[in-house]
């Protein structure tokens, strides 16, 4: 009390002489302005605030995932060499067949960002066509593992960084199907899926002009060519995207460039290459995906052009229950003398009808039941006794497939 008493003193001698000392007490100071009654004015000035954290002093950012695929299939016609025509992602028949086993891991440091993912499985042998020599093998070796590789950079430019350039090897560049079985409503992918290429090798920039708009340009080697180039030529493609929210997502793109064999007798002609995609939500248990997919080639045999489309539906029955169908249908106009681009032996119409049940037990593991059916006008799939040519390998000698699959696949 006494302390007490001696300092509401002190204070009101020091209030009588502040006015010719200009100070105050220490222990005043300690006291909230807003509890003395001082005007704003008045208040000690705020601790300079920390400063701002720049985008390069960012901790590194980095992913790691991966999924792992195992299937049964078997396909009606009982084909002796135990295969499924034009189906890449359930080649084997009559077999508990690994998919693909991959490893993904991502980074970002400030706005520099790396990506690659390994596979493993039948996905690989499918991707690339068997070597010629066991020299050819061996080169090829390191790259059938890599299923992508990418540089990326974001540079600043009017205080933001709406531009992303990537250098590497990108996978998939057309269609709605991804790689990643779990990522498509269908185990099996669509005849539009196995027509177009799986890898680019290249550069690309994106320029994102707000939320919905997005556009991209990049230069490749050309289709499938990851180890050398066949031609010495390059490819370019330019794409637009436009989204809204989850509801819409449209996409256009066109690739041109000279895909053949420097040696090919079709000459050195560019190609040009058209791809449409689109995915839209209607309520909350339906969804549609489209894709339209052709390109033609002047040469001197004459006209080679394919097109081709597809259309997916997916409904949510309950929460972990999904049901899916999808057709799809090409066409491949081939010039007399000349080879089909998508070595479809005598046929030149192709189609198919596929349904899909998926279960989802784990937000992370997807079980399905599918059964789809493949038509085409020539022989393009194979039935009973298959004859082998020592040349070419199996002869195709039925026009038609049916096939039955279960599949599991699990992902994080």
């Amino acid at each position: 009390m006494l302390d007490s008493a001696v300092k509401r003193l002190a204070c009101g001698a020091f209030a009588l002489l502040s006015p010719l000392l200009g100070a105050r007490p220490a222990w005043s100071q300690t006291q909230p302005e807003a509890a003395q009654g001082a005007p704003p004015a008045a208040q000690a000035p705020a601790s300079p605030a920390p400063a701002a954290t720049s985008a390069d002093d960012e901790a590194p950012q980095m992913h790691f995932g991966g999924w792992a695929e195992l299937y049964y299939a078997y396909n009606l016609n009982a084909p002796s060499n135990g295969l499924n025509a034009t189906q890449p992602y359930n080649q084997q028949h009559d077999h508990i067949g690994f998919n693909n086993l991959a490893l993904d891991l991502g980074w970002s440091f400030s706005r520099v960002r790396g990506r690659i993912v390994t596979q493993l499985g039948a996905v690989v042998a499918e991707a690339y066509p068997p070597a010629a020599t066991l020299e050819r093998a061996q080169q090829e070796l390191l790259w059938r593992v890599l299923q992508e590789v990418t540089i990326g950079y974001e540079p600043r430019l009017l205080g933001r960084s709406p531009l992303l350039v990537e250098l590497g090897l990108f996978a998939v560049p057309f269609g709605v199907e991804r790689v990643q079985i779990y990522k498509n409503w269908n185990w099996s992918s669509s005849n539009l899926f196995s027509m177009a290429p799986f890898q680019l090798m290249g550069a690309r920039a994106r320029w994102t002009f707000n939320s919905r708009l997005s556009v991209r340009a990049g230069i490749y080697s050309g289709w499938d060519r990851v180890i050398d180039d066949n031609n010495g030529l390059r490819s370019g493609m330019v794409e637009a995207r436009y989204t809204v929210g989850d509801d819409l997502d449209l996409s256009l793109k066109y690739m041109f460039g000279v895909e053949r064999d420097s040696n090919a007798r079709e000459g050195l002609w560019v190609r040009h290459t058209v791809d449409h995609t689109g995915e839209a939500r209607f309520g909350s248990r339906v969804r549609l995906r489209w894709q339209a997919f052709g390109g033609l080639e002047p040469n001197r045999m004459g006209l080679s052009a394919w097109a081709g489309a597809a259309l997916y539906a997916r409904v949510r029955i309950f929460e972990w229950l999904y049901a899916a169908g999808r057709i799809d249908a090409a066409y491949e106009w081939v010039p007399d003398g000349s080879v089909s681009l998508f070595d479809l032996n005598d046929a030149s119409a192709y189609g198919s009808g596929t349904v899909t049940v998926e279960a989802l037990p784990h937000p992370h593991l997807s079980m399905r039941v599918e059964y789809r059916h493949d038509v085409a006008d020539g022989h393009l799939y194979y039935r009973n006794n298959v004859e082998v040519d020592p040349m070419s390998g199996p002869i195709r000698n039925t026009a038609y497939q049916d096939v039955l699959l279960v599949g599991v696949t699990a992902w994080f």
